[in-house]
C-alpha cells in the first residue's frame, strides 16, 4: 500500500521497510498472566494505548495473538476490560478484521485515534499457546504450551533464576559464604 517516487517508497503507518513489507506496529498483553493473555495495547507516535472493545470479536483477537507469535491464533476475545482498565491514549475503536491481516492497524478501522469509548471498554484476548509457539529454556520441557522448568528456574520460559540464596559468616551484607535454599533447608555450594 505505499507509494514510491524516484526508488524512496512512502509507507503507511505500520510497514517501516524499504518495499513496505515489515511490520513495525508493537503489540502488546497486560493484565494477563503475563504473555499470553491480556488487555491489548498497540505503540504509536511514542506512547502505548489500548484498544476498544466495539465490534471486537475471536477474529480482531486472532490478528493480535498471530502478531504476538502464537500460530494456533486466539481463544478468547474480551471486552469490558476483562484485564483492567488501561491508560492513556485509545488507538483503535471500532475494529473490523476478518482474521486474516498482518495487524491490526491493517483491519478496518475509522483511523488512529478515532474513537468513542472510555478504558471500561478496553479490549482483552487470550491466545492459543502451543509448544510450537514457544521455547523453553535452560533445559525445560514443554507440554499442552507449558513449560516445566528444571530446579531454579521459575518464569513462563524457563530464564528466570529462582533459588533463593543468601551469604552468611561474612564481615557485612556483600561477604561471606553462599548458601542456597532447597528442599525446605539451607545449605552450601
Amino acid at each position: 500500500g505505499g507509494t514510491c517516487n524516484d526508488g524512496v517508497c512512502t509507507c503507511p503507518f505500520g510497514y517501516g521497510d524499504y518495499f513496505c513489507q515489515t511490520v513495525t506496529v508493537p503489540v502488546r498483553l497486560v493484565g494477563g498472566n503475563g504473555y499470553s493473555s491480556g488487555r491489548v495495547e498497540v505503540f504509536y507516535e511514542s506512547q502505548w494505548g489500548t484498544v476498544c472493545d466495539h465490534y471486537w470479536s475471536l477474529d480482531d483477537a486472532v490478528v493480535v495473538c498471530r502478531q504476538l507469535g502464537y500460530a494456533s491464533g486466539a481463544m478468547a476475545a474480551h471486552k469490558s476490560a476483562y484485564f483492567g482498565q488501561g491508560s492513556g491514549p485509545i488507538w483503535l475503536d471500532n475494529l473490523i478484521c476478518d482474521g486474516s491481516e498482518p495487524d491490526l492497524f491493517n483491519c478496518t478501522h475509522p483511523g488512529v485515534g478515532i474513537e468513542n469509548c472510555d478504558h471500561s471498554d478496553d479490549a482483552g484476548v487470550e491466545c492459543v499457546v502451543t509448544c510450537d509457539d514457544i521455547v523453553c529454556q535452560n533445559g525445560g520441557t514443554c507440554n499442552d504450551g507449558v513449560c516445566t522448568c528444571p530446579f531454579g528456574y521459575g518464569d513462563y520460559f524457563c530464564q528466570t533464576v529462582t533459588v533463593p540464596v543468601r551469604l552468611v559468616g561474612g564481615n557485612g551484607y556483600s561477604s561471606g559464604r553462599v548458601e542456597v535454599f532447597y528442599e525446605s533447608q539451607w545449605g552450601t555450594v
